[in-house]
C-alpha cells in the first residue's frame, strides 16, 4: 500500500503532478520491483522463520502496488479505444504469471531447493525493474522540462 500512496500522495509542486505523473508511476513501479527482489533475496537468505516472514512481509508490501499501477499506466498510456484490448492482456498476464510462478516454483524447489526459488523470482523482478527503468528514460526524455523557478522549496 506504502508504494501506491507515494504515486498518488500530493506533489510538494504542481508542475510535478501535471507533467511529470507518468514519470512518477514509472518510478513507483521501479521502486515496487526492487523491493520484491529484495524482499525475495532476503528470503533466500533467511536463517529462520522470523527472518523469512519479515522477509515475505517486505515482498508483499511491495508487491501489492504493481498491478494497481500497471492498471494505472495503461489508463495514463493506452488511447481509449485500444484501452479495453490492453486491459485483458494484463489481466491475462496476470493470472498467467501467478500459475506459472506456483508451477516453476514447485518445480525448481523439487528439483534444486525452495532457495533457490526465491533466487529465480528475485531474478526476474530485477529484470523487470531494469526494464522499467529504461522504459522511465525515454519518458524523462519525452517530457518537458520544469518551468523556470519551480522548485521544492517554492510553494
Amino acid at each position: 500500500m506504502l508504494p501506491f500512496c507515494m504515486h498518488h500522495s500530493p506533489a510538494p509542486a504542481d508542475w510535478i503532478d501535471s507533467r511529470h505523473a507518468v514519470h512518477r508511476l514509472v518510478m513507483t513501479l521501479i521502486i515496487t520491483t526492487l523491493g520484491c527482489s529484495v524482499g525475495a533475496v532476503l528470503s533466500a537468505m533467511s536463517q529462520d522463520l522470523d527472518q523469512l516472514v519479515l522477509a515475505r512481509i517486505l515482498t508483499a508490501v511491495s508487491s501489492a502496488a504493481i498491478v494497481p499501477l500497471a492498471l494505472a499506466w495503461v489508463g495514463d498510456q493506452v488511447p481509449y479505444a485500444q484501452r479495453q484490448e490492453t486491459l485483458a492482456r494484463v489481466g491475462l498476464g496476470t493470472m498467467l504469471g501467478i500459475t506459472a510462478g506456483q508451477w516453476l516454483g514447485g518445480l525448481i524447489t523439487d528439483n534444486l531447493s525452495w532457495r533457490w526459488a526465491f533466487v529465480a523470482i528475485s531474478a526476474l523482478f530485477a529484470s523487470v525493474a531494469v526494464l522499467l527503468w529504461r522504459e522511465e528514460k525515454q519518458v524523462a526524455a519525452a517530457s518537458p522540462p520544469p518551468p523556470a523557478g519551480a522548485s521544492f522549496v517554492q510553494q
